[in-house]
C-alpha cells in the first residue's frame, strides 16, 4: 500500500542521511561563514582608521561579498553535504514556502522590500538619511532591515518596509560630501555686503567645509528681521554638526565685534522651531 503523504517519506529519508560526520560539516561551514564575515568587517574597520577616504567603497565592497557568500556559497554546500536528489529538493522548497508564507509573512514583507531598496537603489551604504522622523549613515542594508547611525552615535535599526510607504531624504546621495545649511536672524537694518562677507568667510575657512564646492549666502526679509543663510558643503557629511557650530561661532564672534544687531523675535510666535 503506497503512503498517502509521500513528503514525509522524502524527509525521512533526508534524516537518515544525517550523520555525526554531516552535522559537523555542516556546523563548520557555519562556523566558517561566521568567522569569515566577522573578519572581513574587523578588517574592513582597522583599513577604514587609516584610510577614511575610502569608505564608501570598503562598505559597499563588504557588503557585496557577504551578500554573494550568503546567497552563493552557503546553500552549495549545504546541497554538497546532504546530497539531496530530486524528490528531497521539492520537498524542502515546498516546506520551506509554506513555513515562509505563514509563519514569516512580516518577514518576507522586509525582504521583498530588501530586494526592492536594492534593485530601486534610493540610497546605499554610507548615505545620510532622513526616514519616519530618523536621521542617520546608513552602514548596512540587510534584507529585513537597514541600519543607521545617528549623529549623537545612537544605532537605528529601521524595516526595509518602511523605506516602501515613507519619504526618503537624502543628503549625499553616494558621494562623501552634502549640503549644510546654517541660519542667522538679523535685524532689517543689517549691512548685507558686510553680513555675506562676514558669514561666507566663516563657512569657506572652516576646516570642514569642501574647498571644491561653492559657498553661497542667500537672504530673505521676514516681518521681524532678515534671515540670512550660508549654503555649503562639508566634505565629509559625519562632520556636519562640527561644520555647523564652527560657522555659526566664527560668525558670531565677528557680527559682535561689528556690531551688527540681530532680529528681536519670539521664536515659537515666528515659527522657526
Amino acid at each position: 500500500m503506497s503512503n498517502p503523504f509521500p513528503a514525509q517519506d522524502v524527509w525521512l529519508k533526508l534524516l537518515g542521511r544525517l550523520s555525526l560526520d554531516v552535522a559537523v560539516e555542516g556546523l563548520l561551514l557555519v562556523l566558517g561563514w561566521y568567522l569569515f564575515t566577522r573578519g572581513l568587517n574587523i578588517a574592513a574597520d582597522v583599513y577604514l582608521r587609516r584610510y577614511e577616504r575610502h569608505t564608501l567603497l570598503v562598505r559597499r565592497t563588504t557588503r557585496l561579498i557577504e551578500l554573494c557568500i550568503w546567497v552563493g556559497i552557503v546553500p552549495a554546500g549545504l546541497l554538497r553535504i546532504l546530497q539531496p536528489d530530486r524528490d528531497m529538493v521539492l520537498a524542502i522548497l515546498g516546506t520551506a514556502a509554506v513555513a515562509f508564507g505563514f509563519a514569516l509573512k512580516d518577514v518576507a514583507a522586509g525582504v521583498v522590500a530588501g530586494v526592492v531598496i536594492t534593485l530601486d537603489r534610493p540610497f546605499q551604504v554610507g548615505d545620510y538619511i532622513e526616514v519616519g522622523g530618523y536621521a542617520g549613515e546608513v552602514i548596512s542594508i540587510g534584507l529585513r532591515s537597514t541600519t543607521i547611525v545617528s549623529l549623537d552615535d545612537n544605532t537605528i535599526s529601521i524595516p526595509n518596509v518602511t523605506f516602501l510607504t515613507e519619504t526618503v531624504s537624502n543628503a549625499n546621495a553616494g558621494n562623501l560630501s552634502c549640503m549644510v545649511v546654517v541660519d542667522f536672524y538679523l535685524a532689517h537694518d543689517a549691512n548685507y555686503e558686510q553680513v555675506k562677507t562676514i558669514l561666507w568667510e566663516a563657512a569657506a575657512t572652516s576646516k570642514y567645509v569642501a574647498i571644491d564646492r561653492p559657498v553661497v549666502v542667500v537672504s530673505k526679509e521676514l516681518p521681524y528681521g532678515t534671515r540670512f543663510s550660508v549654503k555649503a558643503y562639508v566634505a565629509d557629511h559625519r562632520h556636519m554638526v562640527r561644520f555647523a557650530s564652527d560657522v555659526a561661532e566664527s560668525a558670531k564672534y565677528e557680527l559682535r565685534m561689528r556690531g551688527i544687531p540681530y532680529a528681536h523675535v519670539n521664536i515659537s510666535e515666528a515659527g522657526i522651531m
